[in-house]
């Protein structure tokens, strides 16, 4: 029984063994069967080049670690492990560190452009930001008007920048005018005067009151509004009998013939719901201005021909 147990283990080991030496002598040839290389001088170099390099060489290059460096380039390589000159055999790694550039850099200028331009810049320099605030001025809006530390100054990556933008000028405050009783046309002009944008014109027919005249407005008479600000007017409109008293919106069209000598002849064409049909068709003189209402639809657009040309086309949405 001893005998059968000693006799199998001798068996066991002595497979053991066999697979073993079979390993070692395999891996061997193997490692032997291996070029060798000299390891390539890849101090101060790209690394794009440097990873052509490597891949000629029959070496990987892989990148551990980014130091700042006022004496290497950004992106280019710092240190490398392997010493430049040893031989190695070929599909061994290289790790190398690269530069961040220089730690200390000028202050970029971002006057003059958007805050999220500026963002970009940072982030690309490695730059934070630290407060934003606005301000009222003739820089246009959403612009930077300044920023600390100034353009030109040296600066620490990751340093952070307080900039002030732009919010514009700062809008006029206005009284809102009476326009109660006033002809359409009257009412218009004395908006466009104060800079005050007419953003919807209502019909509505009052037969005790003047056509065209102004009904009503919003804001009211002596609200305080701002200049550029939009209102809604309501415009007594003589309609049919089944219509009165019915409220007709719609889009306010203005347009300004060329200067010159000659009448201008304009043509208003309106397509909507799937049909083209002239809204307007006359001349006008040089300088002479055409206020028209059109109806509003869910989709209409407008093609205005001066003179048998096309001036303009315009798409109109719902409010």
């Amino acid at each position: 029984m001893i005998r059968k147990i000693l006799k199998s283990l001798f068996l066991i080991g002595g497979l053991a063994f066999v697979v073993g030496l079979s390993a070692y002598l395999t891996l061997t040839w193997i490692v032997k069967s291996k070029k060798e290389v000299i390891v390539p001088d890849l101090i101060a170099k790209d690394v794009v080049h440097a990873l052509e390099i490597c891949g000629q060489s029959g070496l990987n290059l892989k990148v551990t670690d980014r130091e700042y460096s006022d004496k290497i380039p950004k992106n280019n390589i710092i240190f490398q492990e392997l010493e430049p000159g040893v031989k190695v055999k070929t599909g061994r790694d290289i790790k190398v560190i690269l530069s961040q550039g220089s730690q200390i850099l000028f202050m970029p200028d971002f006057k003059g452009i958007t805050l999220g331009q500026a963002r970009i810049i940072m982030e690309g320099e490695g730059l934070c930001e630290a407060a934003v605030s606005y301000t009222f001025d003739d820089v246009p809006e959403n612009e930077i008007i300044a920023h600390t530390p100034r353009a030109g100054q040296k600066v620490l990556r990751s340093e952070c920048i307080n900039i002030l933008v732009s919010q514009g000028i700062r809008k006029k405050a206005l009284k809102m005018p009476d326009l109660s009783g006033l002809f359409l046309e009257k009412a218009l002009i004395t908006l466009e005067k104060l800079n005050i944008e007419v953003k919807t014109i209502e019909s509505f027919y009052d037969r005790k009151k003047p056509p065209n005249t102004i009904i009503e407005h919003t804001p009211v008479f002596g609200s305080r509004i701002l200049e550029g600000d939009g209102i809604s007017l309501k415009v007594n409109k003589k309609n049919s009998e089944e219509s009165a008293g019915k409220l007709i919106e719609g889009n306010l069209f203005r347009y300004k013939a060329g200067s010159g000598y000659l009448n201008q002849r304009i043509r208003l064409e309106l397509a909507t719901f799937g049909t083209d049909f002239d809204y307007f068709d006359g001349f006008l003189k040089p300088g002479e201005e055409i206020w028209l209402l059109l109806p509003k639809n869910d989709d209409s657009t407008i093609r205005l021909y001066e003179n048998y040309k096309i001036k303009e086309i315009k798409d109109y949405s719902p409010w």
